[in-house]
């Protein structure tokens, strides 16, 4: 509201020009001040101010009294930040004139000490906050216009100058109980109509049966009310917090006057309330999840009390009931009751893999009716039924006003397989190899899953350890079980076969060339050999790493011969002798 015209009017009646002198150094000091605290080199005009030969009585806005500043008149010339204290020592000065600006922050208590000081106007600034009453109480005091800011109260009040003619406080953010103390019937110099609305103009949507508050109490003695649908009053509805059980037709925009038998000039009138209106709601989780109930409003300071004790915005509710919810913001209150229905969950397992010939099926919960599809394309209408047949079968149930649908996985006759391996030292023993007797077999259970295995090495030996060691002592073939259980207890049983040898070596070579024992064979040869021969006096006449069956003894003579023979996989030596008959 800035330019009001008892602004502008109330200037013209009291800023005179006067002669233009040398200025006191303390009011130059205070005009330096005023300058440089509300941004001087921004003014609209700012014609001479600070500028080096120029008199003050030629500074834009300064008028002199002889030496001493009377007037400062800087009406609409762009001032921002906050008037100075320095201000009051400008100890003559009888008009104050800074309407029409940007100033803000608070004005400065010095000014009591302008004891000639008639009128005052800061009209349309930025101030906001506490309205400073002791302008009022100023000795000389005429005019005092602080209108079309943003002021929210008046500081108490101390008293009224005998000289004071007009008070402007009109176009701020009061209420009643700022204006009452300073109503007098008697007196007509005081202006506070119109003012801001009160309180926020918002949107509330409600769902048909909640109940709503609609705020409008403002401070002061002698307040009336009055709601208004649509700009229609309402009859009857003449409290401060208008509170009702909202129907569909109860969607609008409302709003409230407000009346003071005593400040009988002002009407506040509340900002608009836009009141929507829904259906009411029934919450369902046909899936038998749980449902978050949301009762956020724009307001970021709204406040949430649910009759579970929570108190946030949303919650989730995990059974059927009804839950109650009150909302609440500076505007208005919101008390509704929420009804949620969550039927239990027809959860099926994934798969029924059993061991067996058969398997039962069942639905968790009850139902009004129940459908089964079968694999082979046949339905059944109970609760619970024997599966003979291996593949997908689909239950629907219907429960109240929800379908539910789940199915599971038949296998049937199902085992898990077993496995293991068998080792000899570094060599792996694979299926129908020989192994050595008296040489230990590694056996390693590689089946990945089950519990509570056992072996059975087919001599009547047994073990309970994962991974067991076993030799042989004597030559045959063995049944090697290993037995346990997987997780749904049904059997594991896998076995193999063990071969066990006992190793052979020849005891006589005779390299004549027919065929027949002409080498130093090794039976069964299963692994990589280092042999070595010594003659009987203990010289070593052959040896090799790697040995093929392919000793002759050809270079040797006829005789008592003595072998060690190393099998580097299995780490077993062997020792013995054998004749060379030429």
């Amino acid at each position: 509201m800035k330019g009001r015209k008892s602004v502008t009017i109330v200037i013209l009646v009291l800023v005179g020009i006067m002669a233009n002198a040398q200025v006191q150094v303390q009011d130059s000091l205070a005009l330096v001040a005023l300058y440089n605290a509300t941004g001087g080199p921004a003014w609209t005009n700012n014609t001479n101010w600070l500028q080096p030969g120029k008199k003050v009585s030629t500074w834009y806005g300064v008028t002199l009294d002889v030496n001493v500043v009377l007037n400062v008149n800087l009406f609409n010339n762009n001032l921002t930040g906050a008037i100075p204290d320095a201000i009051g020592d400008l100890g003559s000065l009888v008009s104050l004139t800074l309407a029409e600006n940007h100033l803000s922050g608070t004005i400065p208590i010095s000014i009591k000490k302008l004891t000639k000081l008639g009128f005052f106007t800061v009209a349309g600034n930025d101030y906001t906050g506490e309205m400073p009453s002791f302008l009022f109480d100023l000795p000389a005091i005429q005019y005092v216009v602080l209108s079309d800011n943003g002021f929210t109260s008046v500081a108490p009040l101390q008293g009224k100058s005998s000289s004071l003619r007009g008070i402007f406080m009109d176009g701020n953010i009061l209420d009643f109980a700022d204006i009452e103390p300073f109503y007098n019937p008697t007196y007509p110099g005081l202006f506070y109509s119109p003012q801001a609305p009160i309180y926020t103009a918002s949107t509330v949507t409600v769902r048909e049966g909640a109940s709503v508050t609609l705020k409008a109490t403002t401070a002061g003695s002698a307040n009336e009310y009055q709601w208004l649908k649509d700009n229609v009053a309402l009859p009857g509805a003449t409290q401060a917090n208008y509170t009702w059980t909202i129907g569909l037709a109860d969607a609008g925009h409302y709003t409230a006057q407000v009346t003071n038998t005593i400040a009988q000039n002002l009407t506040l009138e509340r900002n608009p309330i836009t009141l929507n209106v829904k259906n009411d709601t029934v919450y369902a989780s046909c899936k038998g999840l749980s449902i978050t109930l949301s009762a956020a409003v724009a307001d970021p300071q709204a406040t949430y009390r649910w009759s579970t004790g929570a108190t946030t915005a949303s919650i989730v509710a995990s059974t059927s009931g009804d839950y109650g919810v009150q909302i609440e913001t500076a505007d208005y209150i919101v008390k509704d009751t929420l009804r949620v229905v969550i039927p239990a969950t027809l959860s099926l397992p994934e798969t029924a893999d059993v061991c067996a010939a058969s398997a039962p099926l069942a639905a968790n919960v009850s139902a009004d009716s129940y459908e089964w599809q079968l694999p082979d394309g046949s339905t059944s209408n109970q609760p619970t039924l024997t599966a003979t047949l291996d593949g997908q079968y689909v239950l629907t149930i219907q429960q109240q006003e929800c379908t539910q649908k789940d199915s599971v996985d038949v296998i049937l006759n199902h085992f898990t397989p077993g496995e293991f391996s068998v080792s000899a030292g570094s060599a792996s023993v694979e299926s129908d190899d020989p192994v050595l007797t008296k040489v230990p077999l590694t056996f390693t259970n590689t089946t990945g899953t089950g519990k509570g295995f056992t072996w059975s090495f087919g001599d009547g030996a047994t073990s309970s350890e994962e991974n067991p060691a076993h030799a042989y002592s004597e030559a045959g073939q063995y049944p090697v079980v290993l037995s346990g259980t997987d997780d749904r207890n049904c059997p594991i049983t896998v076995e193999k076969t063990i071969h066990a040898q006992d190793l052979v070596i020849t005891n006589a070579i005779s390299p004549n060339g027919d065929g027949r024992n002409d080498k130093l064979y090794i039976e069964p040869f299963l692994y990589g050999a280092e042999l070595k021969v010594m003659n009987r006096w203990g010289q070593e006449v052959y040896k090799t790493s790697s040995y093929h069956d392919d000793f002759t003894g050809t270079s040797l003579e006829s005789g008592v011969y003595y072998y060690e023979l190393h099998f580097k996989e299995i780490d077993k030596d062997y020792k013995g002798y054998f004749h060379i008959m030429k």
